[in-house]
């Protein structure tokens, strides 16, 4: 596993993120609030609450407890994608996925909290779309434990040079490609 994955392992030395300097644990207010395209037919209402979606249906919510990866999409400061696999768990209706402080993908979502998740099987695509939030410990217990029981990982132990370990919470706001590829 490689230090982009926030899996168990030892960071890569080729890694950026060490030598900057450490953020909070808390997400900065975003400068200009993100609103979902209001000429999308499932988008809010602007100004109203994104809730979370619950799983489309059994099959959807099997893969989600069995699969083991997914692909995390966050956008840089200067507008393109960052794409990285990360192990996580979904519970309560949302996505919960552990990183280091100091990873890319922590200081993406700090800025721009809208995120992309897609399941690796193409074939059977099931892609979310989002918003996540980064939370310091101490984390949910029923999240910690999730992530024992489904990878035998305890998601709060920092790695060396890391910073500290976040939770990214991510709340589901539009289902896509739930099903088969097209």
């Amino acid at each position: 596993m490689n230090a982009h994955q926030d899996t168990p392992g030892t960071p890569s030395a080729a890694e950026p993120s060490d030598a900057l300097p450490q953020q909070s644990t808390e997400a900065a207010p975003n400068p200009q609030p993100s609103q979902p395209d209001a000429s999308e037919p499932d988008a809010p209402e602007p100004g109203a609450t994104p809730h979370t979606l619950p799983v489309p249906d059994a099959e959807a919510a099997s893969r989600l407890a069995r699969e083991r990866n997914v692909w995390l999409c966050t956008v840089r400061p200067d507008g393109t994608s960052h794409v990285a696999p990360v192990w996580f768990v979904h519970l309560r209706d949302r996505w919960w996925i552990g990183s280091d402080e100091r990873a890319v993908k922590v200081r993406n979502i700090r800025r721009t909290p809208r995120i992309s998740l897609a399941l690796e099987d193409g074939d059977h695509p099931l892609v979310a779309e989002g918003t996540a939030r980064v939370l310091a410990t101490p984390f949910p217990p029923e999240i910690v434990a999730a992530f024992r029981q489904k990878y035998d990982w305890d998601v709060t132990e920092p790695r060396p040079r890391a910073g500290a370990r976040v939770l990214l919470e991510v709340r589901t706001l539009r289902w896509l490609l739930a099903g088969t590829a097209q």
